[in-house]
């Protein structure tokens, strides 16, 4: 990760047996970020099998690109390309739009949230009305 005022965060992935407790390997340098009040400008992140095989550039999962926004819509992320080759790949793009379903303020909250998941919320966590 690169911030507005020229820091880099690095971090990785930890291996677990339980796939539900892994985290994605941009979480560390997001809370890095975070906890130094920097924003982030640019979010980059490759993977290698071991040291003598290439890099491969990894897109953001859709929870990361929800996570980047809290920087803003103008966070330039790595998108995997048919190329993956370090560096040469490392075709930026705007995470706006980048998931299948854009996050736009709600009409009746207010805040960024996603109509289909208020929806859901609402349906979920209705509490009847006693008779």
């Amino acid at each position: 990760m690169h911030t507005a005022p020229g820091s880099f965060f690095t971090s990785v992935a930890l291996e677990s047996a339980n796939a539900g407790v892994l985290l994605c390997i941009e979480t560390g340098a997001m809370c890095e970020a975070h906890k130094y009040n920097e924003r982030v400008t640019h979010c980059l992140c490759v993977v290698r099998e071991d040291e003598n095989t290439p890099f491969t550039v990894l897109s953001p999962c859709g929870v990361c690109q929800e996570r980047l926004r809290y920087w803003g819509e103008d966070v330039r992320v790595g998108v995997t390309t048919a190329a993956c080759a370090l560096c040469r790949c490392a075709n930026y793009s705007r995470t706006t739009g980048r998931a299948p379903t854009r996050w736009k303020r709600s009409s009746v909250t207010g805040n960024r949230t996603n109509s289909a998941v208020l929806k859901t919320q609402k349906r979920l966590f209705t509490v009847p009305q006693a008779r």
